[in-house]
């Protein structure tokens, strides 16, 4: 899924699902983002139940041009995506925090590097979204 705003964007590609019988069926992504200049990537995990109803809110969300849609990694310091639609202007605004702990070998300092971005979505740009994020979600069916 890419979305796009001018030169900002928000990249989430499904890299793997964690399936039975080891697994529950959650999501491993690739998530990258460029905003204003600044970018960053990290892999995180989704709990499969928060995706689907993240996909699901997105659509009411458009449906309704109002409420939210809030998607969260299994480790909620790794990525935060918040969809809203803006009140005043009804324009769809997507926010969020992406962040990755590294360790400076050299060092023996552990850093942290994150990104808080925001963008705004356009009517072409919610629908491409979710045609997307369907077709990922039907990869990983709740158990």
């Amino acid at each position: 899924m890419i979305i796009r705003d001018q030169d900002n964007q928000i990249e989430l590609d499904l890299v793997e699902v964690d399936g039975p019988p080891a697994g529950d069926g959650d999501g491993h992504f690739h998530v990258k983002v460029s905003a204003h200049g600044f970018s960053g990537e990290n892999y995180v995990w989704v709990e499969a139940f928060i995706f689907h109803t993240f996909v699901d809110e997105l659509q009411k969300l458009a449906n309704t041009r109002s409420g939210s849609a809030q998607l969260e990694s299994m480790n909620p310091h790794e990525l935060r995506l918040m969809v809203r639609v803006l009140e005043k202007t009804s324009e769809i605004a997507v926010e969020g925090e992406l962040r990755r702990n590294v360790v400076l070998q050299s060092r023996r300092q552990r850093v942290e590097n994150r990104l808080v971005f925001a963008l705004t979505l356009d009517e072409n740009g919610i629908s491409e979204t979710l045609r997307y994020l369907r077709q990922i979600k039907a990869q990983f069916p709740l158990p």
